[in-house]
């Protein structure tokens, strides 16, 4: 398989003519989470799986159930599948995501991803955990930004 870095320059046209799309152990609720980076530093790496994701650790820093406090969930987007092609569901989350925290998707292209998201550490944003459709795990979603990086 082609590396990381070529796939994303690779793939800078899908990842702008994507459309945005609506859509732990953290019990469901409403939480303000703290963006954090996966213990191995990378953000953008290929699971076991064969897919290629981009990743984001959350920390509990407050909400609906005080409880929580200080668990860590994470947020994942599909970018490839396991034979390279671009996951086009997975980025249009990912874009969505990105326009609800408050940037313009449209303008970061894809080989700036890793970047883009490593600049996200430290941030707070609002988000909830909700049991999947099956029940069998728990989604989490970022809604909106609470405090900008650049704020920090």
């Amino acid at each position: 398989m082609a590396d990381i870095k070529s796939l994303l320059e690779q793939n800078s046209k899908s990842w702008q003519e994507t459309k945005t799309r609506n859509q732990g152990d953290v019990i469901p609720g409403d939480y303000l989470f703290e963006i954090g980076l996966p213990k191995s530093g990378a953000t953008i790496s290929e699971d076991k799986d064969g897919y290629i994701r981009a990743r984001l650790v959350l920390k509990v820093v407050g909400g609906e159930d005080e409880t929580q406090v200080g668990k860590f969930t994470s947020v994942s987007f599909n970018l490839f599948d396991a034979t390279g092609n671009t996951d086009d569901m997975g980025l249009s989350i990912l874009k969505t995501t990105i326009e609800r925290i408050g940037y313009d998707s449209g303008e970061l292209e894809m080989s700036e991803l890793p970047a883009f998201i490593e600049g996200l550490e430290g941030a707070v944003v609002q988000g909830t955990v909700k049991p999947s459709k099956t029940g069998e795990y728990m989604n989490t979603y970022i809604n909106s930004m609470h405090i900008a990086p650049e704020d920090l």
